[in-house]
């Protein structure tokens, strides 16, 4: 089983550092397959919804940054755990921003 864990650089409360203190170290010691991401907003190129992904690189977004790497992990992951704090009833920037960047990932459905 191989898990990617994003997690939100911002989340500074101490209940979020020990969710995912505790939750890599579990990982490590059942020698689960995992990769983590420790974003920053600086970290991912917002999604400027060009759809370039889709009809001209298919797969690919035109920003070359993390987001292509946890795009190319986010594929070959059985699990993904996003860890963040809630902001204004959602999930933080930083989250919404790595989800975005997943649209290379789902097949398009577009006609001319």
């Amino acid at each position: 089983m191989k898990i990617l864990v994003i997690n939100d650089r911002q989340n500074e409360n101490k209940l979020g550092r020990e969710i995912i203190e505790k939750t890599i170290k579990t990982f490590q010691t059942k020698k689960i397959e995992f990769k983590s991401y420790n974003l920053a907003l600086d970290d991912l190129h917002y999604c400027i919804g060009c759809f370039s992904c889709w009809l001209k690189t298919p797969g690919m977004c035109v920003f070359d940054d993390l987001g292509r790497k946890i795009c190319e992990d986010f594929i070959k992951s059985d699990v993904v755990l996003y860890v963040g704090p809630i902001k204004y009833g959602c999930y933080s920037p930083v989250i919404k921003r790595s989800l975005d960047r997943q649209i290379p990932n789902i097949l398009p459905f577009l006609k001319k």
